[in-house]
C-alpha cells in the first residue's frame, strides 16, 4: 500500500513539474517574440544632388515617428516637423533646394514628423534643386 502511495505522490509530483516546464516555455517563446518586434528596422538613405552621402539601417519602437528614429543616428535641423537640414545638408529658399522624401519609391503624403515607419521601408531623403 506503501508504494501504491508513494508511486501516486511522485506522479503527481511529475505532473506538476511538466506543466511549469511548458508554462516557462511558452513564456520564453512569447518574451522572444516581444524582443523581435521591438527590434524593427527599416533603411534611411540620404542623397545631395543625386549622389548618395549617407545610408543607415535604423530600429525604432513602435509608434515612434521617422523624424524621431532619424534624430537619434543624423545630426537633423528642423522646424515644426520639417527638416531643414540633414548632416549639415541644407535646403535652401534662394537657390530653391528643398528635402523630399519617398518610402518604397512612392512620394510621402505626410512630413517626417508625422509618417510611421515599417519594417522593411527603404526611405530616401533627397536634397535637390526645383
Amino acid at each position: 500500500m506503501k508504494k501504491f502511495i508513494f508511486l501516486v505522490s511522485a506522479l503527481f509530483i511529475f505532473a506538476g513539474c511538466q506543466n511549469d516546464v511548458e508554462n516557462n516555455s511558452e513564456s520564453q517563446v512569447a518574451s522572444v517574440e516581444t524582443h523581435v518586434q521591438q527590434e524593427e528596422s527599416f533603411t534611411v538613405r540620404i542623397l545631395v544632388d543625386g549622389e548618395s552621402v549617407s545610408e543607415a539601417d535604423l530600429t525604432y519602437q513602435e509608434g515612434q515617428s521617422l523624424l524621431e528614429a532619424m534624430q537619434d543616428v543624423f545630426d537633423i535641423t528642423e522646424d515644426d516637423g520639417f527638416i531643414q537640414a540633414i548632416d549639415g545638408y541644407e535646403q535652401n529658399q534662394d537657390e530653391n533646394r528643398w528635402w523630399t522624401f519617398t518610402v518604397n519609391g512612392e512620394f510621402a503624403e505626410v512630413g517626417a514628423a508625422e509618417l510611421v515607419p515599417e519594417s522593411g521601408d527603404v526611405i530616401e531623403f533627397t536634397l535637390s534643386e526645383f
